[in-house]
C-alpha cells in the first residue's frame, strides 16, 4: 500500500512537472507569435514609407521633366569682339514653350563654390525669345538658372555653364610609346597630344608644350611638341614630341601646355597618366 501511494505521488509530481513544463513553452510560442507579427508590422510599414518616397520621387522627376519642356531652346554665345583673357563676355539666348506677356524673365549664375547669385535682367527679342549677357573669368566654374516672374514664379532647373564658353579648350594626351634596351631602361620617348575642339578666342589656343623627362623633382631633359601634320586643318591637328635618348633614367615624364592667356595644364604621363585628368593653373 506504501508503494502504491509513493508511486502515486511520483506520477503527480511528473504531471505537475509536465504542466509546468507545458505551460512555458505555450508562454514561449505566444511571444514568438507576438515577435513575428510586430516584425511583420515593421516590415509592412517600411514598404509603405518606401513606396511613399518612390511615389514623390517620380513626382518630382515629373515634375523636372515637365520644368525643361517650359523651355525649349537656348544657346550659349561668346562675344569674340568684347572678351578678353580676364572677361569673357558671354550671351545666353533662349526661347519658352510659353509665357505670360507681362513676366519678369531674370538670369541667375554664380561661381560653383559661392552660395549668393548674380541676377540680371533678360530682354525679351521677339514673342517668347528672351537674351541675357554675363562676364565670367576663366579662373572660375559656373553655374545658371532661369527665372520668370508673373502670377507665379517659375525657375529652370540649376545647370554647368559649358566650360568651353570661357575656358582654354584642353589638350589631351592621345597615347605614347617608348624603347627599352635589355634591362628595362627607357632608351626614347615618344607623347601626342590634340585638342578636343577648336578654342572660341585666340587667347585660349595653345601657346606652346613640352615633353619634360624628370629624377625625382629635378629637369633632367625637355622636348617641344611640334604639328605631326602640318597640312591638316586646325579642328584635326595633332602635335607630337620625342626624347630620343637619356643620359639617366626617368622616374616620370610630363607633358606641360600653355595656353595664350597664360593658363598652365600639366600632369604626369608616365608611368602614372594623370594628364587628362584636368586642370593645374
Amino acid at each position: 500500500m506504501e508503494a502504491q501511494s509513493k508511486f502515486l505521488k511520483v506520477i503527480i509530481f511528473l504531471l505537475l512537472i509536465s504542466l509546468i513544463f507545458n505551460f512555458y513553452s505555450f508562454s514561449r510560442i505566444g511571444n514568438l507569435s507576438t515577435a513575428v507579427d510586430r516584425i511583420h508590422s515593421d516590415l509592412q510599414w517600411e514598404n509603405d514609407r518606401i513606396a511613399q518616397q518612390v511615389n514623390s520621387l517620380s513626382r518630382q522627376l515629373h515634375d523636372i521633366q515637365e520644368q525643361e519642356k517650359w523651355i525649349i531652346k537656348k544657346e550659349f554665345l561668346a562675344n569674340e569682339e568684347k572678351s578678353s583673357p580676364e572677361e569673357i563676355h558671354v550671351s545666353l539666348e533662349w526661347t519658352f514653350k510659353e509665357i505670360e506677356t507681362n513676366a519678369q524673365v531674370t538670369l541667375l549664375f554664380r561661381e560653383n563654390s559661392t552660395v549668393d547669385w548674380k541676377e540680371i535682367e533678360a530682354s525679351n527679342t521677339n514673342g517668347t525669345n528672351y537674351i541675357a549677357h554675363l562676364v565670367l573669368s576663366s579662373d572660375n566654374d559656373y553655374e545658371y538658372q532661369i527665372v520668370a516672374k508673373d502670377s507665379t514664379i517659375v525657375t529652370s532647373n540649376i545647370k554647368q555653364i559649358p566650360q568651353r564658353i570661357y575656358k582654354p579648350t584642353q589638350m589631351v594626351s592621345n597615347g605614347y610609346g617608348f624603347g627599352e634596351d635589355q634591362y628595362g631602361n627607357l632608351t626614347d620617348f615618344e607623347a601626342y597630344i590634340d585638342m578636343l575642339e577648336p578654342p572660341l578666342f585666340e587667347f585660349f589656343k595653345m601657346k606652346e608644350a613640352s615633353l619634360q623627362a624628370y629624377v625625382g623633382e629635378n629637369l633632367i631633359k625637355e622636348t617641344p611638341f611640334k604639328l605631326a601634320y602640318p597640312d591638316l586643318p586646325e579642328e584635326r591637328q595633332h602635335y607630337s614630341a620625342i626624347i630620343g635618348s637619356f643620359d639617366e633614367q626617368p622616374t616620370s615624364i610630363r607633358i606641360v601646355v600653355e595656353y595664350n592667356n597664360g593658363t598652365i595644364h600639366e600632369g604626369e604621363i608616365w608611368p602614372n597618366d594623370t594628364f587628362n585628368r584636368g586642370w593645374n593653373n
